[in-house]
């Protein structure tokens, strides 16, 4: 079923292969990517009211960990099923991924 577009600010829930589910937040869009952070938090069921102070990176350490920032080409992100959870603002610091790889594509 297709979904509307993805929203910036956006905390999308993703259910995994074992039935928990990860947050995604969106922070940019172009014309042809969707650019996530994706969180370390698991939850077992779909989460209700999200607090977004509650996400974290977390570390590779102790083997729960997000990524700051990758591009995901639109149409996948469209064709998955993600669940909006709520509406977030961008923080600058979690553009820090995303401005390298404006810089390492020629500042697109």
């Amino acid at each position: 079923m297709p979904q509307d577009a993805p929203i910036v600010g956006g905390l999308y829930a993703s259910k995994q292969e074992d039935g928990s589910y990860r947050v995604l937040k969106v922070l940019a869009l172009d014309d042809f990517a969707v650019h996530l952070r994706s969180y370390a938090n698991r939850f077992e069921s779909l989460p209700a009211d999200l607090d977004p102070s509650t996400l974290t990176l977390g570390s590779i350490d102790s083997g729960e960990f997000g990524i700051g920032h990758f591009p995901l080409a639109r149409q996948g992100f469209l064709s998955g099923e993600h669940t909006l959870l709520k509406k977030t603002t961008v923080e600058e610091d979690e553009l820090e991924g995303y401005r390298i790889y404006l810089e390492a594509m020629g500042g697109r």
